[in-house]
């Protein structure tokens, strides 16, 4: 096994992700931090970004398909979404009664799909800071949630030992992953 480079965080590392294109590396940690390194040319392992994002564990990190926002979900009940160029937080999306342990943006980036140890997954959609929709049957904290390709259906995974997966109608409607930022604004 060939090992390009290793990067090292400030406490336990939780989550990772590439930027859509291709460009830098995201990791969310434990201590709450967020860090953003690019990849390559940069010779250094020193991150590029670094960041407070929340003030528990962030348990997942995602870029927007635009590569427009980052989203982390973390312990302390909250999805946040940041501005990859300023990093600004531009929304904070509460509703979850429990640590949150994913949110994903859809593949067209209208909506985030999360799951939370209080046992439900939430459908939120641009411009609404308020879930849609809320998807309860699990019997255990939801670990993992994710849209379908097709944009149709959802599917859990929780602790109870189920995976579920859910039918829903997607609102229509005509935005971006930027209509998260205007929104909040």
């Amino acid at each position: 096994s060939l090992l390009e480079r290793t990067f090292i965080g400030p406490a336990k590392a939780r989550s990772c992700t590439w930027s859509p294109d291709n460009t830098s590396v995201a990791a969310a940690f434990s201590n709450g931090v967020v860090i953003i390194w690019n990849v390559p040319p940069a010779r250094s392992e020193r991150p590029e970004i670094y960041f407070k994002a929340h003030s528990a564990p962030v348990n997942f990190i995602s870029f927007s398909p635009d590569g427009s926002l980052i989203m982390t979900a973390s312990d302390d009940e909250t999805i946040k979404l940041w501005e990859v160029e300023t990093l600004n937080e531009v929304a904070q999306l509460i509703s979850h009664s429990g640590p949150v342990e994913m949110a994903v943006f859809s593949p067209d980036g209208r909506e985030i799909l999360s799951c939370s140890h209080d046992e439900t997954l939430k459908l939120w959609q641009a411009g609404v800071l308020t879930p849609v929709r809320t998807f309860e049957g699990h019997d255990g904290f939801v670990l993992s949630c994710d849209f379908s390709p097709t944009h149709q259906t959802c599917v859990s995974a929780s602790d109870d030992r189920t995976v579920r997966l859910w039918d829903y109608l997607p609102v229509l409607f005509f935005c971006c992953c930027s209509d998260f930022l205007e929104s909040s604004l």
